[in-house]
């Protein structure tokens, strides 16, 4: 695996846990809505390179808990990308997108979220396969360790994850971010 990523983009995501009051799919449906509203501002269209939702299925539930993970929590994650932090700042403060995000708070898209810029530290390519399917663990940084020290940690696990001849039979990409900073939204 190599390094690190090109830094020629900045990377957001926001991991959006859904509220008690709605259940996955209406909740899977707002955020839809809501991204698709993002989308059409034109200081998205100008500053984004690329928005996605990732809405979580149970596909791999029963693997996971075999290798010992606890039942995932039910959320949305959403991602957004753009050639530089500056871009991103403008589309955060910008009044039509601080609106938006106002109308997000009626169905509780912000209530345990959390929202941050990430830096991609590890990155395997595989030969391309079609019909691939992405898969994303979410780790939390155990209370004994600092942040960078769990991420060098990680970092290394990926690396030496991306060797496994079952990881490089079976996988498209192999990328590992670490958050860098909460982003105010």
């Amino acid at each position: 695996m190599s390094a690190s990523a090109p830094k020629d983009t900045f990377t957001t995501i926001g991991i959006h846990r859904v509220p008690s009051h709605l259940s996955k799919k209406d909740f899977d449906s707002k955020i839809e809505a809501w991204v698709d509203d993002l989308v059409k501002l034109p200081v998205v269209q100008k500053n984004a390179l690329k928005v996605e939702i990732l809405i979580q299925n149970t596909v791999l539930d029963t693997h996971a808990t075999r290798m010992g993970f606890p039942p995932a929590e039910p959320i949305v994650i959403i991602v957004m990308q753009s050639e530089s932090e500056a871009q991103m700042v403008e589309i955060l403060n910008d009044p039509a997108v601080i609106k938006l995000g106002d109308r997000g708070r009626e169905f509780q898209m912000q209530s345990g979220a959390s929202s941050f810029s990430v830096e991609v530290v590890a990155v395997s390519r595989f030969p391309s396969r079609k019909d691939t399917i992405p898969i994303i663990g979410i780790y939390k940084v155990p209370r004994q360790f600092a942040a960078e020290q769990y991420g060098a940690k990680f970092k290394t696990f990926m690396d030496n994850s991306g060797k496994l001849p079952v990881i490089e039979r079976n996988q498209v990409k192999l990328e590992a971010v670490c958050g860098l900073s909460v982003l105010p939204f």
